[in-house]
């Protein structure tokens, strides 16, 4: 049990690793701010409690007995705590503040968020901003603190974290199948059902190109992933999407392969990857990426 005899102890420790430091009572007084009257107080009640003497004075000043020397030593212990103290302090701060992250729309559509909420569980004081629009992000901005793209990066101050192979399929939705039936082949597909157009999946799935040239009917084109996946919810057609979205109650044509994957590239900046709010949130999106 901590008692009162324990505090006034521990003070006198730091006064007696003190005097060893600065060589004597007056210099701690003049380091420390405190007088050799608080000093002699706390010592003495001290040499009291273990039953021997402290301090030595003569002709050549005020030094530790071998004893005290020995008490000394337990001080770095007390030091150390502090120094876990301070530095937890400097860490909790550091993780406060906003990260910018960029991403293209193709990408957030692409990753899984359900643990978001324990992102922001476990970081109260960290502020996600997104920069997400219908093209690549810029990595070399200098606002951008972490970025996920399909291409891989330029610039020296680029560093790439992960990356992460997406396979895609063919989607379509309940309402196109009870339309339109179910696609017998890839052939079939090509050439009676209605083809839905994401533009920007050419950038980094070069076969998509082809097979948009050679559909028959492509009833919707948009470089917008949303757009192209809200219209393949509400029955305009067939789609390439990650395979992921086969949670997000569409119907997945697995009867018909696409073999080309996409490479979705983690990206942070060399500078301020480090930095501890940073690294949490690329923590969590290399979490992301790793259960895709």
């Amino acid at each position: 049990m901590i008692r009162k005899k324990h505090f006034m102890g521990l003070q006198a420790l730091i006064l007696l690793a003190a005097i060893q430091e600065y060589g004597g009572k007056k210099k701690v007084t003049e380091n420390l701010g405190t007088s050799v009257d608080t000093m002699n107080k706390y010592l003495t009640i001290l040499e009291n409690e273990v039953g021997y003497n402290l301090l030595v004075s003569d002709a050549r000043g005020t030094r530790l007995t071998a004893r005290a020397k020995s008490l000394v030593e337990h001080v770095a212990l007390i030091e150390d705590i502090f120094t876990r103290i301070y530095d937890a302090d400097v860490k909790n701060a550091e993780l406060k503040g906003e990260v910018r992250v960029s991403m293209p729309l193709s990408v957030f559509i692409a990753l899984p968020h359900d643990n978001i909420d324990n992102l922001f569980a476990q970081y109260p004081f960290i502020n996600m901003a997104s920069i997400s629009n219908l093209e690549l992000p810029n990595l070399n901005a200098m606002d951008i603190d972490i970025g996920l793209t399909y291409v891989p990066p330029e610039g020296l101050d680029n560093v790439i974290i992960c990356e992460k192979s997406v396979k895609y399929g063919y989607f379509t939705s309940s309402k196109y199948i009870s339309r339109h039936g179910y696609p017998k082949d890839f052939d079939d597909m090509m050439e009676n059902h209605w083809l839905v157009n994401n533009e920007n999946i050419q950038v980094y799935l070069k076969d998509w190109k082809n097979i948009v040239k050679r559909a028959q009917c492509i009833r919707y084109s948009s470089k917008s992933a949303s757009a192209v996946i809200d219209i393949v919810r509400n029955g305009g057609g067939i789609t390439l999407m990650p395979l992921r979205l086969k949670e997000e109650g569409l119907i997945f044509l697995d009867n018909i392969a696409y073999e080309e994957e996409a490479i979705i590239y983690l990206v942070a900046k060399k500078k301020t990857k480090d930095i501890p709010r940073v690294r949490a949130v690329i923590d969590y999106y290399r979490n992301s990426l790793s259960r895709m």
